[in-house]
């Protein structure tokens, strides 16, 4: 009697194992979302906790490949859409990772104001930009009024490829060409007296001996 028990808890320990081992394999790759979201310039994760919503032990046995390389020199992808793939026991999930660029750009060193001569323009180029991506510049100048001295305010606009931009505003300085000339005279001016007083000196100079 006891060694059909036994028998039957040998039988019955085999079929619990075999349920727990079979349910082991047969547990499937869980993505935790359709699609992942990556801003341009980051670095997409390769861990695969971040993707798959299973448990460790199952995870470890899972690898990931991505359907891309990074930019050259780079250690992130290009603007896109990227297959992700996960594979476990020849068992295969995909998922989507897109790399997306919503960084506007950024003006560095800008100065507060900049001084044009009369009838002048601002040169655009002089002004600096930070960017992943390639950035062009404009300016709205509308409001200036290049022909007569002042202050004005001008916007000054950097776009980048994907359409993020930067607007800041710049008060430009007219300078009236009268004014230079009149600020030489005076340099002139004190250039001459300077020069006279040395001569006197010296003439004071040669007295005295």
């Amino acid at each position: 009697m006891k060694n059909v028990l036994k028998r039957h808890r040998s039988k019955i320990m085999i079929i619990l194992l075999s349920s727990i081992l079979l349910g082991c394999s047969q547990e499937k790759m869980i993505l935790k979302k359709e699609k992942f979201v990556v801003e341009y310039g980051q670095s997409i994760s390769t861990k695969v906790s971040d993707y798959l919503d299973n448990k460790d032990n199952f995870l470890k046995d899972v690898k990931m490949t991505v359907d891309g390389q990074n930019e050259e020199g780079k250690t992130y992808l290009s603007i896109g859409q990227y297959k992700v793939s996960f594979t476990r026991n020849q068992k295969t999930v995909e998922t989507t990772v897109e790399i997306v660029d919503t960084t506007a750009p950024e003006f560095k060193d800008l100065k507060e104001s900049y001084k044009v001569n009369l009838n002048g323009k601002l040169d655009i180029t002089q002004l600096k930009v930070t960017d992943l991506s390639k950035v062009t510049l404009s300016i709205d100048d509308s409001k200036v009024n290049y022909s007569k001295s002042g202050i004005y305010t001008a916007n000054v606009i950097a776009k980048d490829e994907s359409g993020n931009e930067t607007r800041k505003d710049i008060k430009r300085k007219k300078i009236l060409d009268l004014l230079l000339s009149l600020l030489n005279q005076i340099i002139q001016v004190k250039v001459h007296l300077v020069r006279i007083r040395v001569n006197q000196i010296q003439v004071v100079h040669r007295v005295r001996k």
